[in-house]
């Protein structure tokens, strides 16, 4: 399949893909109610579940550093089809689990299994899809994750009468999608075996941190994250209810958000393809920092310019993310990409958790009216780690994605120009 603006792909590649969408529509279905299942279905308090979800966060992050060590260790494929499968065995324990102790066992269980999955996806879409590929596939599969999401949350509103009797039937249903995949990889996805065996890397997670291409990368997601994508979970509901703005309004704002990323991702992958990488991650984050400042100035006067802001921010997304995982997997080398694709993780977890704590000591200091300058000014010290991405990326083969560790270039794309 092939056009303008749908490229070339392995079919494994679509496979996975669509195995992508299927999965996230289950997961966009149970995610938001993790705290209600936890108090509504299991009898936790209301503190015990907000600390569950806490303990949920740190999981995570320990499953992302696990998950790429055993890529690395076993095969992303095998981490991938065991995740998706032990994911699946989580959701149904959810399922099945009205008790504290039952539930807190399987949100864990759950949690842990996702984590292990993410840098295994990550390092096995890399595995089949070619160098000069992967950045546009990185942005067709944070389109999927993200439509399939959308699908899922809506599903859930319309069919969800009751939490009590309709949440384990969705925690079901997000089981059977994650088996789904775990199938389709199993049986669909075959990896040619390589011919020349990678080098046995001893110093793992150490070497890992001592790339410095990788560090300015996850200091620049950090950023982002924290003030940024995590802001849409927490500055914009709490500034609709403290502005007294129309709350049955808000999930018009986060679909809008949704709506701008499923528009948005291919056009911006097939313009991107023709810019340097430093620029494109630039136009991100200028695109994001103008959606903030737009709230900052016009948003307390109604919904209208929520909608308008998030939807920039949407297409800030679109070319701040699939860029961010392209240059993680084309500097990962083969022994080690399951553990390069972990620090991304890391770093993406750890920005949504000091997001959330930053903009709530913010928030209950009564600096809603300055909070969105704050984010603003955040995400603009991604600009100058950009820059300097821009000067001290190896350069990327366009033929096969060999990375040039000792030519230290500005990183370029087939068909760079400006």
């Amino acid at each position: 399949m092939t056009s303008r603006w749908v490229p070339s792909l392995d079919p494994r590649t679509w496979i996975v893909l669509g195995g992508e969408v299927v999965s996230a529509i289950g997961s966009g279905a149970t995610a938001p109610y993790v705290f209600v299942y936890l108090h509504v279905v299991c009898g936790m308090s209301v503190t015990l579940s907000g600390v569950m979800l806490n303990i949920r966060a740190v999981v995570c992050m320990s499953g992302a550093v696990l998950g790429g060590l055993a890529a690395d260790r076993v095969g992303a494929k095998t981490v991938a089809v065991a995740g998706l499968s032990a994911a699946g065995a989580g959701a149904w324990a959810l399922a099945a689990g009205d008790t504290p102790f039952g539930g807190a066992v399987a949100v864990v269980s759950y949690s842990l299994a996702y984590a292990m999955l993410t840098p295994a996806l990550d390092a096995l879409i890399a595995e089949v899809v070619p160098a000069n590929q992967r950045q546009a596939v990185f942005g067709w599969r944070y389109g999927a994750a993200n439509g399939g999401n959308a699908v899922g949350a809506g599903l859930a509103a319309i069919s969800l009468a009751s939490a009590a009797e309709g949440l384990p039937v969705l925690y079901l249903l997000d089981g059977v999608s994650f088996v789904v995949f775990a199938l389709l990889i199993g049986t669909c996805v075959r990896l040619v075996p390589s011919t020349q065996s990678a080098p046995r890397e001893r110093e793992g997670y150490r070497a890992v941190a001592m790339d410095p291409a990788l560090r300015w990368i996850c200091v620049m997601v950090v950023l982002v994250v924290a003030a940024g994508h995590a802001q849409l979970q927490v500055a914009i509901p709490e500034f609709v209810v403290i502005e007294g703005l129309d709350t049955r309004s808000l999930g018009w704002v986060l679909a809008a958000n949704t709506l701008a990323v499923l528009i948005f991702q291919v056009p911006a992958s097939r313009i991107a393809t023709g810019y340097r990488r430093s620029r494109v991650l630039m136009g991100g984050v200028a695109l994001m920092i103008g959606a903030w400042m737009l709230i900052q100035t016009v948003g307390y006067s109604g919904i209208a310019p929520l909608i308008v802001s998030v939807m920039l921010f949407g297409v800030g997304e679109t070319l701040f993310a699939p860029v961010v995982s392209a240059l993680v997997n084309d500097l990962a080398p083969a022994a080690l990409r399951g553990r390069y694709n972990a620090a991304q993780s890391l770093a993406w977890a750890s920005g949504f958790l000091v997001g959330a704590v930053g903009a709530g000591v913010v928030l209950a200091a009564g600096g809603v009216h300055v909070l969105f300058a704050v984010l603003a000014g955040v995400i603009a010290l991604a600009v100058p780690v950009a820059m300097r991405l821009g000067h001290i990326t190896p350069a990327v083969s366009s033929a096969h994605g060999v990375i040039a560790p000792q030519r230290i270039q500005v990183l370029r794309l087939p068909g760079d120009r400006g």
